[in-house]
């Protein structure tokens, strides 16, 4: 049983390793665009919070 566990373990480790650096890599390159993005999301959160508000106090 053991294993037959370690194998896939170390298999699943190091496919979380790759997801882990590619998505750091992607992140890397698009660090502009995610910028702009997180600076938009937040302002259509603030503004759907605002919203969300104005619905509660009616």
């Amino acid at each position: 049983m053991l294993k037959l566990l370690k194998p896939r373990f170390l298999v699943s480790s190091l496919l979380e390793m790759t997801r882990k650096v590619f998505v750091t890599k992607l992140f890397r390159q698009n660090e502009k665009f995610n910028l702009q993005r997180t600076s938009f999301m937040k302002f259509h959160y603030t503004t759907s919070i605002v919203e969300v508000g104005l619905l509660v106090m009616l």
